[in-house]
């Protein structure tokens, strides 16, 4: 048997094996580097007089070689040696030779310049479409044309309106002409309304779109949409009466695979029905309580372990993992000793009732933006958690941006403390957020190491029972706090997984700026699915719906109210204004925030029923 190798650098091997420890402990994503470095370090019998040539080996780069120079500064301060210095690496110049005999160094060679890309427009946008238009009159012209000229010509060449905004953009195809001014393609002279033409650059730039669109040449106008066959899943359920809605949901190519193996498989469950259980009951000092931040969360794009680094240095129990929910939540970890005897999954954690989400200003307005604002409070919501917080940090923003979404912001604050619930807690910056968390982490500590917790055990959850049995529970027994495994909160609360129908109906109507949750809710309850909505707004094209109208029509002229000529629209505009007003006629009447009227029962009907 060979002799074992020595490691030829104990010191630094000795700092790798505790940075591999602190990694395992806080979750961190370096422990794979780490590792590997540790391995190449302890499998090296060649010396190193500075860390700095620890690089050659495998694993180790220059970060992990800073991090050991400076633990070897610190060391020999404490042991009152001197520090090695690092070794200066030689670089070998290239020498040349003149016609006198006299070396002389050569200057290095000019960096090639890169050559800008030629900006060409993206099939069937507005700038494409804007450009062919432009490119109808001819080279010479100085006459030019107006902007509603151009709309008229460019609108078959574009997939996207020039006068109306899709739902959530703010901008039409006609802002693609700010862009090809901007880039000297197009020019506009006030003669006295606004005419454009093309520059030569332009005509070069027209020449080539309409080049590109020759069929001779295979371009897009010559392709012929392909006629979809019939699929094997559709052979295979063409006998089946199941609404394809569902199959297309809970298919197994739709189910998102579980990314950590440890998460418990918590089964859809068949009804709403409260299970009865016998609760595992931890006493106090079996457990302690410490804080979860999400490895997403990060001080600055540079600093990225700058929040633990904190919260290490203030003394605040933490580790660091993805969180499904949230960017910070409080859980209790089970003593190992007394763990093994009991089910609580593989983390040894319990989730507590308390769980916070963190934003910057600046990422609030983009949230508002985006409608990533309501989805989080829908799923904070949906969590059963009660005591849900929010935490604004107001960081320094551009004044501009604040004027415009300063009333924004106010709104949305005050929504989420009144409508929502929600405890929301504002801050001037990072160091005063993670002092408030230092406080909240004590106080928790506090109120739950006292006293014992009460778990349900996971063998009894279901995706369909759990909000039902925690509102039962609070119910009958207001006194007593009722918890679950953190593995089955990250199995609940998982975005992709156990999604019913019904929950991305609700996310699909909130993505039309203007429905909240509660608004979202009260549509869903008067069409259940996406399919009976879009039947809904079919269906006032039909015979009845226009029946419906007709008879509308002549009751309106059978009581004789009003003065002058009724005003009789043809059957499309009727269509029309049926849908428009669908919504709202069905739940306008409601009281408070759940009520939707005329703009925003206008703008679903434009999303839903293609109503432009």
């Amino acid at each position: 048997m060979p002799p074992a190798i020595e490691c030829g650098n104990p010191l630094l091997l000795k700092w790798l094996e505790e940075w591999v420890v602190e990694a395992q402990e806080r979750g961190y994503k370096s422990l794979p580097t780490v590792k590997k470095a540790r391995d190449s370090m302890k499998a090296c019998p060649m010396r190193f007089d500075h860390p700095s040539e620890a690089v050659c080996l495998n694993g180790l780069g220059e970060g992990l070689a800073k991090r050991l120079t400076d633990s070897l500064e610190k060391y020999c301060d404490e042991m009152g040696i001197a520090m090695p210095k690092k070794p200066r690496g030689k670089k070998r110049k290239s020498v040349a030779v003149d016609d006198g005999g006299e070396s002389v160094t050569p200057s290095p060679s000019p960096k090639k310049a890169r050559k800008p890309k030629p900006y060409v427009p993206k099939l069937r946008s507005g700038a494409y479409a804007i450009m062919l238009a432009l490119g109808t009159q001819p080279r010479n012209s100085r006459i030019g044309i107006t902007k509603e000229e151009i709309i008229a010509l460019a609108e078959p060449f574009c997939d996207t309106s020039f006068t109306q905004t899709r739902p959530s953009e703010f901008f039409t195809a006609w802002n693609s002409m700010k862009t090809l001014i901007n880039k000297d393609f197009v020019y506009t002279k006030k003669n006295p309304a606004s005419r454009y033409y093309l520059t030569d650059e332009g005509w070069d730039l027209a020449d080539t779109i309409k080049a590109s669109g020759d069929p001779t040449l295979g371009r897009a106008h010559d392709f012929q949409p392909v006629v979809a066959g019939p699929s094997k899943t559709a052979s295979r359920n063409q006998d089946n009466d199941s609404d394809s809605e569902l199959e297309e949901i809970n298919s197994p190519s739709r189910r998102s695979s579980q990314s950590n193996p440890n998460i418990p498989d918590i089964p859809n469950g068949e009804t709403t029905s409260i299970p009865t259980f016998e609760p595992i009951i931890l006493r106090p000092g079996t457990f302690t309580v410490e804080l979860i931040l999400d490895n997403r969360e990060v001080a600055s794009k540079k600093d990225r372990d700058g929040i633990p680094n904190q919260l290490a240095s203030m003394g605040v129990p933490h580790s660091v993992r993805a969180l499904p929910l949230g960017d910070f939540l409080w859980v209790a970890r089970v003593r190992e000793d007394k763990a093994k005897w009991l089910n609580l999954g593989a983390s040894n954690l319990i989730m507590l009732d308390y769980i916070m989400e963190r934003k910057r200003l600046d990422d609030l307005i983009g949230s508002i933006k985006d409608g990533r604002y309501e989805e989080q409070k829908f799923r904070l919501k949906r969590s059963s958690i009660t005591n849900v917080k929010y935490l604004v940090e107001h960081k320094k923003i551009d004044a501009d941006i604040l004027d415009k979404w300063g009333d924004g912001i106010t709104t949305s604050i005050a929504k989420m403390m009144v409508q929502d619930g929600i405890h929301v807690k504002q801050t001037l910056d990072l160091n005063e957020s993670l002092n408030y968390i230092e406080r909240m982490t004590k106080f928790l500590k506090k109120q739950y190491e006292e006293n014992p917790l009460y778990i349900i055990p996971t063998k009894v959850l279901s995706v369909k029972n759990y909000t039902p049995l925690m509102q039962h529970l609070r119910r009958t027994e207001p006194n007593r706090e009722y918890n679950i495994t953190f593995d089955a909160f990250e199995a609940l609360s998982s975005k992709s997984q156990n999604l019913t129908l019904k929950d991305i109906f609700l996310k699909m109507l909130m993505r039309t700026r203007g429905i909240t949750a509660s608004k979202a809710i009260e549509i869903q309850k008067r069409w259940a699915t996406p399919r009976a909505f879009l039947e809904a707004f079919e269906n006032l094209d039909s015979d009845e719906g226009v029946g419906a109208q007709v008879s509308d029509t002549s009751k309106a002229k059978s009581k004789g109210k009003g003065k002058g000529p009724a005003l009789l629209l043809d059957p499309e505009e009727a269509g029309k204004k049926r849908k428009r007003e669908m919504v709202s006629n069905e739940i306008g009447a409601l009281v408070g925030n759940k009520k939707v009227q005329g703009a925003l029962s206008a703008r679903i009907a434009e999303v839903w029923g293609g109503v432009i």
